[in-house]
């Protein structure tokens, strides 16, 4: 029990450092997710919660990600990918999936709140937002569903 609660500590702190240097540089440093993947690997092996198959599922849903960010040219960041990397050590390939899809949803929706309240501007263009916090917020999603 106070495993479980340590290991979804660790990722969201992890989830909350990302956001937060998501927001501020627009950019996730790599040694952080490193030292976050390198610590569930730690917690894993110690206490045999994941097994290896369940581990590598979760780290394709990440490597998933970096190769949509190839194809797109960077359009979805290779930091995000490496997010859900991290994250899927330690929640394993179906929890993660799970956290991509309430994270996806949050951005829709902060982005269909930027269409419908934008102001009129005679220059339309793309606009990039930060995808980490939206990982975090489905993360705590996830943390409360489990909760209630």
């Amino acid at each position: 029990m106070w495993r479980r609660i340590m290991e979804q500590g660790i990722l969201l702190g992890m989830l909350g450092v990302c956001a937060a240097e998501d927001i501020k540089k627009r950019s996730i440093p790599l040694p952080y997710l490193v030292i976050f993947g390198l610590v569930g690997i730690g917690l894993h092996w110690y206490g045999h919660k994941l097994f290896l198959f369940d581990m590598g599922t979760g780290i394709a849903v990440g490597v998933g990600l970096l190769g949509l960010s190839a194809l797109t040219r960077g359009s979805i960041g290779m930091g995000d990918g490496f997010i859900f990397c991290a994250a899927g050590i330690f929640l394993g390939g179906s929890g993660n999936v799970e956290l991509l899809m309430f994270s996806l949803m949050y951005a829709g929706i902060w982005s269909l709140g930027m269409i419908v309240f934008k102001k009129r501007k005679s220059k339309v263009g793309k606009q990039r937002i930060p995808f980490a916090p939206f990982v975090f917020i489905g993360y705590v999603t996830m943390l409360v569903g489990k909760v209630l």
